[in-house]
C-alpha cells in the first residue's frame, strides 16, 4: 500500500508542475513538514501515508520543475535562434527530435516541410523562431512534454553539416532497419510492407493514407505503435515456442534477449526502451507466477523511468506500455484460466494478445480511435491476426535473407495475412456510426497539399475550415502526437 501510495503522489506531482507553477519556497516548506510529520507520527498508519503521498508530490513536482527550466529553454521565443544538432530520431513526416549541443545542451522539435529527408545521425545547423509556449499548439505542448524537448521551431532554416554522428549502435540498428525495410517491399505489395513493418517494429509514417485512417476509425492503431503491445505479443510467442522446447527457465533468458534486440530494431527510442522494460517485468511475472511482486516492481519501474525522464509520463508507448505490462501481471491469469481448453503453447499466445489488446484498449480509444461504437469488437476480431503477421512478416524476412524465391514464396502467405488485418480495419471503419466523433486532428492530416518550401509558412496554405488551429504546420505535430 505505501508504495501505490507514494508512486500516486509522485506521478500527480509531476502533473501537477507540468500544468501549474508554484514558488520554489512553497514547495520546500510543504517537504519538511511531510518529512516531519513522517518521522514523528511513525506509529500512525495513516498519518505516515498521508506523509508519504504529500512527500512524493512534493518531489515529483520539483522534479518537474528542473526538468522544465533546462539552459536551452532561456531561448524560446527568440526570432531568429540558431542551434547545432543531431537528428536523434522521426516522429511523424516533417517532425524531428534534435539533439542540440549548442548553444546549450537539450532538445529541440524541428516542423519541416513534409518533404523534407532527414535521417537519424544527420549533423545540422538550425535557424528560425523558437515557438514562445504561450503560442503553442495543444499537440505541441503535447509532444514536446513527452520527448522532453525545451524548444519547437517551425519552418526553420536547415543546414546539412554531415552525417552518420552520433550513437553507432543507434546507427548500426537504424541500418538494420532499412535494410529490412528494402526486404519486406520487394517481397510484400507495397500496399502492405508498410502494414508489416509497423506490426514488427512499429510506425506508420509509409501507411497510405486511406489505410492509416481505417485503423484509427476502427480503433485498432494501437497494433502499429511500437509499445509494450508489440514487445507483450513479441515475449508472448517466444514463449509459447521456446517453452515446450527448452522449459520455463531455459525459455526466460532467450525471450528477455529477443526483447532488447526488438527494441534495438525498432530503433531504441525513449519509449521502445520503456515499453522493452516493462515487457521484461511482464514476462519475469509469467515465470515466477508472483503478480503481487511483479505489480511492485512495474511501478517501481514507472517511478524510476520518471525520474530519469519526467516527460514519459506525456509519452503515449510509454502509457501503452505501462498498461499492456499491467495486463500481463494481472490480467492474463483470467484469460488464461478462460481457455484452459485450448492446446498450452497456442493459448499462450492467444491469451497474452487477448491480453495486450484489453489492457491498452482504453488508451487505444482515447488515442487513435475517437468514439468507435465498433472499436471492442474490432479488437476482438484483429487480436488472433496480429501476432500471424507479426510471425509471418518476420519469417519472410528472415526467408528473403536466406533465399530470395523462399521469400517470394512466403510473401503470398504473409500477403493474405496482412490483408485481413486491413481488411478489418477497413470493414469496421465502413461500418454505420463507426467514428461519429472523430476527432478533427486525425482527419485534418493534410491541410497543406503543397511541397513546396512555402507551403508550412506564414504565407501559405489557407487554414482548414475543419481545423481546430489556424496553423499550418499543425497537422504535422498532430499526426506525431498520435502516432
Amino acid at each position: 500500500m505505501l508504495l501505490y501510495i507514494t508512486v500516486a503522489g509522485w506521478l500527480i506531482g509531476l502533473l501537477y508542475a507540468a500544468y501549474w507553477e508554484s514558488p520554489g519556497s512553497a514547495y520546500a516548506a510543504i517537504a519538511i513538514a511531510a518529512l516531519a510529520a513522517l518521522l514523528l507520527g511513525r506509529a500512525d498508519r495513516r498519518l505516515v501515508l498521508a506523509a508519504s503521498f504529500i512527500l512524493a508530490l512534493t518531489l515529483g513536482a520539483v522534479r518537474m520543475d528542473t526538468a522544465l527550466s533546462g539552459a536551452l529553454r532561456q531561448y524560446a521565443g527568440r526570432d531568429d535562434v540558431h542551434l547545432r544538432g543531431v537528428v536523434e530520431q522521426q516522429r511523424s513526416r516533417g517532425v524531428y527530435l534534435l539533439a542540440v549541443d549548442a548553444p546549450a545542451k537539450g532538445k529541440a522539435l524541428l516542423l519541416t516541410r513534409r518533404g523534407s529527408k532527414l535521417r537519424p545521425g544527420d549533423l545540422l545547423d538550425v535557424r528560425g523562431k523558437a515557438v514562445p509556449v504561450a503560442e503553442m499548439e495543444p499537440f505541441e505542448k503535447g509532444l514536446a512534454r513527452a520527448t522532453g524537448a525545451a524548444l519547437v521551431v517551425r519552418t526553420p532554416q536547415l543546414e546539412f553539416q554531415d552525417t552518420g554522428q552520433g550513437s553507432r549502435l543507434s546507427l548500426v540498428l537504424s541500418g538494420v532497419r532499412t535494410r529490412a525495410s528494402l526486404l519486406l517491399e520487394r517481397h510484400l505489395p507495397r500496399r502492405y510492407s508498410p502494414v508489416a513493418e509497423g506490426l514488427m517494429l512499429g510506425g506508420s509514417l509509409r501507411l497510405d493514407p486511406d489505410v492509416k485512417l481505417a485503423f484509427r476509425r476502427s480503433g485498432t492503431a494501437h497494433v502499429l505503435a511500437a509499445s509494450g503491445y508489440n514487445v507483450s505479443i513479441v515475449a508472448g510467442m517466444l514463449l509459447a515456442l521456446l517453452r515446450p522446447v527448452l522449459g520455463a527457465r531455459r525459455a526466460l533468458p532467450l525471450v528477455l534477449l529477443a526483447i532488447f534486440v526488438y527494441a534495438g530494431l525498432a530503433g531504441f527510442s525513449s519509449s521502445i526502451v520503456r515499453a522493452a522494460l516493462m515487457g521484461a517485468i511482464g514476462v519475469g511475472a509469467l515465470w515466477v507466477g508472483r503478480p503481487r511482486d511483479s505489480g511492485r516492481a512495474l511501478f517501481a519501474a514507472a517511478v524510476a523511468m520518471t525520474v530519469l525522464e519526467p516527460g514519459a509520463i506525456f509519452d503515449i508507448g510509454a502509457q501503452l506500455s505501462f498498461a499492456a505490462t499491467a495486463g500481463l501481471v494481472w490480467l492474463y491469469p483470467v484469460i488464461s484460466r478462460s481457455l484452459g481448453w485450448i492446446w498450452r503453447p497456442l493459448r499462450e499466445a492467444l491469451g497474452i494478445a487477448l491480453t495486450a489488446q484489453a489492457a491498452t484498449l482504453p488508451l487505444g480509444l482515447y488515442y487513435f480511435g475517437g468514439l468507435s461504437v465498433w472499436a471492442v469488437p474490432a479488437n476482438m476480431i484483429i487480436a488472433p491476426l496480429v501476432p500471424v503477421g507479426m510471425l509471418l512478416s518476420a519469417a519472410t524476412l528472415i526467408a528473403a535473407l536466406l533465399w530470395t524465391p523462399l521469400g517470394m514464396a512466403l510473401g503470398w502467405l504473409t500477403t493474405a495475412v496482412l490483408a485481413a488485418n486491413v481488411g478489418v480495419a477497413h470493414t469496421m471503419a465502413a461500418l454505420p456510426a463507426s467514428n461519429r466523433a472523430l476527432q478533427t486532428s486525425q482527419l485534418d492530416l493534410f491541410p497543406c497539399s503543397s511541397t513546396t518550401p512555402q507551403s508550412c509558412s506564414s504565407s501559405g496554405c489557407p487554414p482548414d475550415p475543419r481545423a481546430r488551429s489556424s496553423s499550418p504546420c499543425a497537422a504535422p505535430v498532430r499526426e506525431a502526437a498520435l502516432l
